[in-house]
């Protein structure tokens, strides 16, 4: 048995359990018993071939999450870009195009260019995920500045109306406040 927090998983069957003694002894003499039948010496090597299987799924389940979370923090990385700077959505995969086209020269000495290459593509950054993505940004911010309002002693609100292009009033609301020793500015609505 291996412990995850309050349960305990088989390493045999993957099965979590209660990890209670009893829950456990039972546990292995239901679904186990085979194991009851063979000797010390089998048992032990049975149970260390199965911690070592445990192991290969688990490191290789960590390298896979690993750099696929590199992939995803560079694909929020090009849909933050994409967003401050007003472009379509649809840009991810112009950019994309671009990074393969000049990865191919920049890297060309590199010993690991096919591995640089093949990130580039596995790059996730068609329109609805730059759309997705952005979004995300958009409510962590939020998430943020709420967090900070709830901290915040002192603020100040400024409104300010302007007209748009098409010639229809807007009114802005801004608002300034201190969290800790920092001022920080925030857009409440447009």
């Amino acid at each position: 048995m291996v412990k995850k927090g309050d349960k305990a998983v088989c390493i045999l069957c993957s099965t979590t359990i209660v990890c209670r003694t009893s829950s456990v002894k039972r546990h292995y003499e239901t679904n186990h018993n085979f194991l009851l039948k063979k000797t010390k010496e089998e048992q032990k090597e049975y149970i260390l071939q199965a911690i070592k299987n445990n192991n290969l799924q688990t490191n290789t389940l960590m390298k896979f999450v690993g750099s696929n979370s590199n992939i995803v923090a560079a694909s929020f990385a090009v849909s933050n870009v994409i967003a401050k700077r007003g472009k379509p959505f649809c840009d991810g995969e112009y950019i994309k195009d671009l990074m393969l086209e000049t990865a191919s020269f920049l890297f060309e000495d590199f010993s690991n260019k096919d591995k640089i290459m093949q990130r580039i593509k596995d790059l996730p950054i068609t329109r609805n995920t730059v759309k997705d993505r952005i979004l995300k940004i958009a409510e962590n911010i939020l998430n943020q500045q709420i967090a900070d309002f709830k901290l915040c002693n002192v603020f100040s609100i400024c409104l300010d109306e302007s007209t748009d292009i098409t010639g229809s009033a807007r009114l802005s609301i801004f608002i300034r406040y201190f969290v800790g020793s920092e001022i920080k500015l925030g857009v409440i609505q447009i």
